[in-house]
């Protein structure tokens, strides 16, 4: 269900909800869409379709065996990575020829990433991933605010992504 759908839906409900329930005016109401200002979490379902984003294009980076070191426990190979983004979807892949494609949005240079099966945070729940994208005339940078899966992490914030 994409986000738009589910706000449509919590409307309808609101809307066919309104008579109904308690006269008691005690409890403050909640409102359906939390104000913009608020920090909300990333939605738990795919990311809807987009449009083209500013993101938009093929890059590639590198990434050194001094970088994977770092982090040893991560099944992350040193080499050039490749990154197609095309919105809705990021596709990346890896100097043994590997790609992952994953589903995104963006909430202006915020990327949301959608959750993996095989990705759980700490309290074992499926979520997508938040980063901070920033474009600089040597390429684009990737700030993790949020990620269960510390490969994908390392993987988008190691290096630059320069155009290609």
């Amino acid at each position: 269900m994409t986000v738009r759908a589910l706000v449509a839906s919590l409307a309808a409900a609101a809307l066919l909800a309104g008579g109904c329930g308690s006269d008691d005016d005690d409890e403050p109401e909640e409102p359906l869409i939390p104000p913009a200002t608020t920090q909300q979490a990333p939605p738990e379902e795919e990311p809807g379709p987009a449009t083209s984003t500013a993101l938009d294009g093929r890059y590639a980076a590198t990434i050194t065996r001094a970088d994977v070191r770092r982090y040893p426990k991560l099944p992350v190979k040193p080499g050039r990575w490749r990154l197609t983004i095309v919105a809705p979807t990021m596709y990346s892949s890896g100097p043994d020829g590997g790609g992952e494609q994953l589903q995104f949005q963006m909430d202006g240079d915020i990327v949301v990433t959608a959750p993996k099966t095989n990705c759980t945070d700490r309290r074992g729940r499926q979520t997508g991933g938040r980063y901070r994208a920033t474009q600089t005339p040597d390429g684009l940078r990737f700030k993790a605010i949020r990620e269960p899966c510390g490969d994908h992490a390392f993987t988008l914030t190691s290096a630059t992504w320069r155009a290609r």
